[in-house]
């Protein structure tokens, strides 16, 4: 399938994905993650419903087939053959690439007893590749204080973007990779770290270093103080 195609897939998906966020998906976004309508709107952010083929169905209704779903790593091939919707029962945030075309999707649970994977992002396609993108990439491209800062979540991105700091992108689960780096040198050489202040996110700000200095960036490291990460200290401090 041409990537084009692709791209219209996950489009179409986005807008299954934001019509059905509503009711306690919705209200667990606007009243634990303390979200705007604003920001919910302007990040299009949505639901994955707790089926196994409601967007199945619904692609299937645009005219797609179940193998150019699954091309586009929206659908999972049980073993009995059976396909099944990728993501169900999880808030929904759409990634982008750095020219505005929906590339995949990150999927958070959202229920206190789910025991399920935290994050699930797309699966490796051929548009969606971790190793090559960052979450909010196409929004820090038009950053007017051309200024890059790397966090660790999408949470902690539309939160520093939603408080001016329009230079904010995110990993995609994997430690920041030479591609990603370079990705950022093609948009600025001011760079600043702001990992979470765990002992985790002090190993991820030591390896950062590393790869950006391989490819000529000498990177400012912010330190995070009176919060565990950038979403907290924001919805605390503003």
């Amino acid at each position: 399938m041409e990537n084009k195609r692709i791209y219209k897939i996950n489009s179409e998906a986005l807008n299954f994905f934001r019509y059905n966020l509503k009711g306690e998906p919705l209200k667990y976004c606007k009243e634990v993650r303390k979200l705007s309508s604003k920001v919910i709107k302007d990040f299009q952010i949505g639901y994955a419903p707790n089926d196994f083929n409601y967007l199945i169905n619904y692609l299937n209704k645009k005219g797609y087939t179940l193998n150019q779903m699954e091309e586009a790593g929206l659908v999972s091939k049980t073993k009995n053959g059976r396909y099944i919707d990728f993501f169900r029962n999880r808030i929904i945030f759409p990634i982008f690439d750095i020219h505005q075309n929906v590339i995949g999707f990150g999927g958070r649970v959202w229920e206190k007893d789910d025991n399920s994977p935290k994050y699930l992002n797309t699966v490796e396609t051929p548009v969606f590749k971790k190793r090559t993108n960052l979450y909010g990439i196409n929004r820090a491209k038009v950053a007017p204080n051309n200024c890059v800062i790397v966090c660790e979540g999408y949470m902690d991105c539309i939160a520093l973007q939603s408080n001016e700091f329009y230079g904010a992108v995110a990993g995609l689960g994997t430690a920041l990779t030479t591609e990603q780096c370079l990705l950022i040198k093609s948009l600025t050489d001011t760079v600043v770290l702001l990992y979470d202040g765990d002992s985790a996110g002090q190993q991820a700000t030591e390896a950062a270093i590393t790869e950006f200095e391989a490819v000529g960036i000498s990177p400012k490291i912010a330190q995070m103080r009176w919060a565990k990460d950038a979403d907290e200290f924001l919805k605390k401090y503003s």
